[in-house]
């Protein structure tokens, strides 16, 4: 049994759902990697469990206010958009005199 967003599986029993992490999602923790204080502040969260707090994180970074609930077409645009405005950041060189 599957769906669009993960399998279900019988493991001694129960049934379990896996779900898989979308392309946008592992692109935006890559982009993520190469920003070495954003990746200080996410350290403390767990990857699976603690997703909305790290995306909260990314936001706060990138100094933007995320406020309400996210479906997850609408996550898709987020992370894209997320990726767009870090890999920028990221390519700001700043010259100390």
């Amino acid at each position: 049994m599957s769906n669009s967003s993960g399998e279900m599986k019988s493991v001694n029993g129960k049934v379990i759902k896996i779900e898989y992490f979308t392309e946008a999602r592992v692109d935006l923790m890559r982009e993520v990697n190469h920003h070495p204080q954003l990746c200080e502040y996410i350290a403390q969260y767990n990857q699976v469990t603690d997703w909305s707090e790290i995306i909260g994180e990314i936001a706060a970074y990138l100094g933007t206010l995320m406020d309400g609930m996210y479906i997850q077409s609408d996550l898709e645009i987020i992370y894209k958009d997320m990726i767009r405005r870090l890999k920028n950041k990221r390519s700001i060189i700043q010259v100390i005199q």
